[in-house]
């Protein structure tokens, strides 16, 4: 599930989006994307979503004004991510249970995603596709925390300069190499 509640899935924080906006299914026919009755809607692309709509690898749903990107990943790559995922919270000092807010790791999910993206580029091709929406990500990451004045802490710092400097390999004519050095100051925290 998909919305502004601390208890959905995916938390989009946005007065755009209602408390419970959509939910996503995996089901035999596919990814499909039902509307729980949202204010402002959901769409596939430009398509409204009157009860359930199909979404494929590609499409941009948009919840609100927030656009969210459904990208296909390997099997292999999926299951990492998610054992990555349960093994944080199996770390965690207290049981998920005595915890009195529900436990969200989205910043360390976000973080595992993106890894998970770069390492599903196996072909060539992808490339091109796969960069830009990690360069967005990774963009509208540095932004958030800029504009909350709160520094990313040392080990995401790492990992994040880890993924740019990745992406930026995959192109030998140095295509991102200025935007690999930007991502590096922003980390360090050097003026833009």
């Amino acid at each position: 599930m998909l919305g502004r509640s601390p208890y959905c899935s995916v938390v989009v924080n946005s007065p755009m989006v209602s408390r419970q906006h959509c939910a996503l299914r995996l089901g035999p026919d596919g990814l499909k994307v039902v509307d729980l009755g949202s204010t402002n809607g959901t769409r596939v692309n430009t398509e409204v979503v009157r009860g359930t709509s199909s979404v494929k690898d590609g499409d941009t749903l948009r919840i609100g004004a927030d656009p969210i990107e459904i990208l296909e990943l390997d099997e292999s790559v999926s299951r990492r991510t998610s054992q990555e995922t349960h093994s944080r919270l199996d770390a965690m000092d207290a049981p998920p249970s005595s915890h009195p807010e529900p436990v969200t790791l989205t910043g360390t999910n976000t973080l595992d995603l993106i890894e998970a993206l770069v390492d599903s580029k196996t072909a060539p091709e992808a490339a091109d596709r796969l960069s830009r929406t990690v360069q967005r990500i990774v963009n509208e990451w540095l932004e958030s925390s800029r504009s909350v004045d709160r520094p990313i802490p040392s080990a995401i710092a790492a990992r994040l300069a880890g993924v740019a400097d990745r992406v930026s390999s995959w192109f030998a004519d140095g295509e991102l190499e200025e935007w690999r050095k930007r991502v590096q100051r922003r980390l360090r925290n050097d003026p833009p």
